[in-house]
């Protein structure tokens, strides 16, 4: 037997509601009393029956009796057919539910389960991060003095390998140069390519593309004369743009600001990531007094307070005015990228901040 949907239990129901159905059930009830009457009146002992002329009437009262009953049989079949399968129906939902109830529990222990097995795995993962965060606070002063730093898009392996470099004593500001150089150059760039594409979808970015797409050419083209240039001035617009819509005006003030969002929002491995950009950026807005912006006085300061050659040193004003000549470098130029790509992480935040506030139901 087809089993009977809710839908067909709720019609059910209002028909048996109904004063159609009341009617049929109030006669089939008063026709079973006429029945018990007839049966009653037509099994009288046949000694009561004594006269002959009752037989005739008895006959015709009996061929009445079987008439109704051929008629209305049908009908009360059906009826208790539809009972039969109302109460199937009821039953199955009964046991449905039932069923359903049992899943809950089930799924409700198979949840408290999972929840268990998630906190055993998570213990040993999480003493994995915390070792991980403790071994970044070593290397951070390695990453440093290199001059480098995890951007958003860095790859992980970046990470692992120095951080076995560390394990085994065998890193230095050197190697870390050379590994960060190695994998933003391999297969032709294409790191940097895919990390420059994801910058265009914000506008800050996007309307900037000819200029960073031509500075791309020439970073891997090697023509880091002109890369370096060329992105400069770019970082220090979209700083300014960043930093509330530019209403610093100057670049030291709005740089202070963007590294101070960048280092509010920063996550996971801080001291390899945002901490050595903040390190590097001071250095790029640094300001230089008159008596130092010059080749001599300029090496000096970079010597003095940054331990590093000025040649590895990517500041702003002293390359831009024409006081640092000796910036050309694969490394400088990356550098450069590194910036605009960690600026582009705010683009990430508040685009995020934004669908926050928008909401699940606006957005769909």
């Amino acid at each position: 037997m087809a089993s009977i949907s809710s839908s067909g239990i709720k019609q059910l129901t209002e028909l048996m509601n109904s004063a159609a159905f009341s009617g049929l059930t109030r006669s089939l009830e008063q026709y079973r009393q006429l029945q018990g009457t007839w049966v009653a009146q037509l099994t009288v002992p046949p000694v009561v029956i004594d006269t002959e002329w009752l037989r005739p009437t008895l006959d015709l009262a009996r061929q009445l009796q079987e008439t109704a009953v051929v008629s209305l049989q049908p009908m009360l079949d059906d009826w208790q057919s539809q009972q039969r399968d109302i109460l199937a129906a009821v039953q199955q939902q009964l046991e449905g539910a039932q069923i359903t109830a049992s899943s809950i529990r089930a799924l409700n222990e198979t949840f408290t389960e999972l929840a268990s097995v998630i906190r055993r795995a998570w213990e040993p993962l999480h003493a994995l991060l915390q070792q991980a965060q403790l071994e970044a606070d070593e290397i951070e002063p390695v990453f440093s003095q290199a001059g480098f730093w995890l951007s958003p898009s860095t790859p992980y392996r970046v990470f692992v390998a120095t951080r076995s470099l560390h394990r085994n004593g065998r890193l230095t500001p050197d190697i870390v140069k050379r590994i960060m150089v190695a994998v933003y150059r391999k297969d032709n760039g294409g790191t940097i390519r895919e990390m420059i594409a994801d910058w265009y979808a914000d506008e800050r970015f996007a309307r900037r593309r000819h200029i960073l797409d031509a500075a791309l050419n020439a970073h891997l083209a090697g023509d880091y004369v002109l890369s370096i240039p060329a992105l400069l001035p770019q970082i220090e617009g979209v700083v300014i743009e960043f930093a509330e819509g530019g209403r610093y005006g100057q670049l030291e003030p709005a740089a202070k600001e963007v590294v101070r969002m960048i280092l509010e929002k920063s996550g996971w491995l801080t001291p390899i990531s945002s901490t050595p950009f903040e390190k590097e950026m001071r250095k790029f807005y640094a300001g230089t007094r008159q008596e130092e912006f010059s080749p001599g006085p300029f090496r000096e300061k970079a010597l003095r307070d940054w331990n590093r050659p000025p040649s590895e040193i990517l500041n702003r004003h002293a390359i831009l005015h024409g006081v640092d000549v000796d910036y050309a470098s694969e490394e400088n130029s990356l550098r450069a990228f590194l910036f605009l790509d960690t600026l582009h992480l705010l683009a990430d935040q508040q685009s995020e901040a934004k669908r926050s506030e928008v909401g699940p139901l606006a957005r769909d």
